[in-house]
């Protein structure tokens, strides 16, 4: 089916190097050709690599196996918890990339996503002036990095004070990118967008579906493009006995992005698609995708996809494919 493939080509971005899989480079770079090479390869994008492990993974250049190089690269900054923090943090992270930069073995790796966290206490203690500032610093940062343009995926702490947190970090990456694309004339710019945890060690990291809806919508009204972290290992939403909650479906998620920025949805309309557990309530077909009353043709899928919803970084990718493929998506 032409629109599953749509929606869901590219969407994994494969982080093998963080918990629970926690693997050694070796053994997450060779899992990672393994799914390239594989059948379902469309479904995987990015390598996600922490800055200060570039190094290491430059002992692997050439060993890409039969699929093309250069491999798209996610690059993780260090999470810092105060504003000075975060600006060393990421001066640290350039420092890295632009030494690995510099090497003959970059040239088997494309970096062009930037990923960082937006420590609470500074969205807690600054206004939007303030954030608009760090954003311009760490643009400068990645602007005499590159060559070329990344995107930069920030994330946002879910906390008590989440919701003012939101209503300054989005208004502000709204401003910024618009300001950078008149400043250009162009989409030649670092754009910027929201980043969201889904899950970790404990059950307060799943964060309630009112909370997704609320982001989903606040980011399809200021035109912010969304990424996804954790705990998103399984298409549909369902009951997981370990954590002993209920867990968001990546499935959901993309629906929901997808058509809440096609037929203009209200959090209430959000939220339904987000707690769907039924899969056959998807229905794809070769020209569009629907949920209940609610479709998007093929090329609002492909526009959605470009502009709303990059990737989810996963550290597995067998358990997605394998549900996707009881679902009879691929």
């Amino acid at each position: 089916m032409k629109s599953s493939r749509k929606l869901l080509e590219k969407t994994i971005d494969y982080a093998g190097l963080f918990p629970p899989a926690s693997h050694d480079m070796e053994t997450a770079w060779s899992k990672f050709l393994e799914y390239r090479e594989g059948k379902d390869s469309w479904l995987l994008s990015h390598f996600i690599c922490p800055a200060p492990k570039l190094r290491e993974l430059a002992n692997f250049a050439g060993k890409s196996g039969k699929t093309e190089v250069p491999v798209p690269l996610s690059v993780l900054a260090h999470r810092s918890d105060n504003k000075p923090e975060f600006l060393a943090n990421q001066r640290k992270a350039m420092t890295f990339t632009n030494s690995f930069l510099l090497s003959k073995e970059s040239n088997s790796f494309a970096i062009d996503m930037f990923e960082t966290n937006f420590p609470p206490f500074i969205l807690e203690s600054s206004d939007q002036k303030s954030i608009l500032q760090l954003l311009s610093t760490v643009d400068g940062l990645l602007t005499g990095t590159f060559s070329k343009p990344v995107n930069v995926f920030y994330e946002l702490t879910l906390n008590d004070l989440w919701i003012d947190s939101a209503d300054i970090l989005i208004p502000a990456i709204a401003e910024f990118n618009e300001s950078l694309r008149l400043k250009t004339r162009l989409n030649n710019f670092n754009k910027v967008g929201l980043k969201i945890r889904f899950g970790g060690e404990t059950v307060d990291e799943v964060p309630p579906i009112y909370q997704v809806g609320t982001i989903i919508s606040m980011c399809r009204d200021f035109s912010v493009p969304m990424k996804a972290t954790a705990g998103l290992h399984n298409p549909l939403r369902h009951f997981n006995k370990q954590n002993n909650c209920m867990m968001h479906g990546f499935l959901n998620l993309i629906a929901a992005i997808i058509l809440a920025n096609t037929q203009n949805l209200d959090e209430e309309q959000i939220t339904n698609i987000l707690a769907e557990v039924d899969g056959t309530s998807f229905i794809f077909k070769d020209t569009s995708f629907k949920w209940h009353d609610y479709e998007a043709s093929i090329n609002q899928i492909i526009k959605g996809r470009e502009a709303a919803f990059a990737s989810f970084g996963s550290c597995s990718f067998t358990v997605p494919q394998t549900d996707l493929d009881a679902l009879g998506l691929i």
